[in-house]
């Protein structure tokens, strides 16, 4: 599984760009480094997720005001610790703290691809 970070939202905006020429979903999670249950969702993350998609990692505690952006961005609210699958210029799946679910993230992801 590839993790990658990013900080600003000029690096979010290319992401999305390139996510769209190619026509490809992308997996954000939104996560704090001092929250417990944030840390418990993303040492998950790291032990369950088998898709060769990478995962977008934005901390919100450094980069609050990115995460705004994007929350605002597709109409969902901030919080951490979250996960959003976007697709296009939509998000098709949002969840966040203990309702993260896996195999609906893959649900979401077959649902495109279909």
């Amino acid at each position: 599984m590839e993790i990658i970070t990013f900080n600003t939202l000029e690096e979010w905006n290319a992401i999305l760009l390139k996510t769209n020429n190619l026509h490809s979903s992308i997996i954000l999670f939104k996560h704090s480094t001092r929250c417990s249950i944030s840390n418990m969702a993303y040492s998950r993350l790291q032990r369950t997720w088998k898709s060769s998609l990478p995962i977008y990692l934005i901390d919100v505690l450094k980069n609050r005001d990115v995460s705004n952006m994007i929350a605002h961005e597709f109409n969902v609210q901030h919080e951490s610790p979250q996960i959003l699958v976007v697709s296009g210029d939509k998000c098709i799946y949002t969840a966040s703290h203990s309702e993260i679910n896996f195999k609906e993230i893959d649900d979401a992801l077959n649902t495109i691809a279909t």
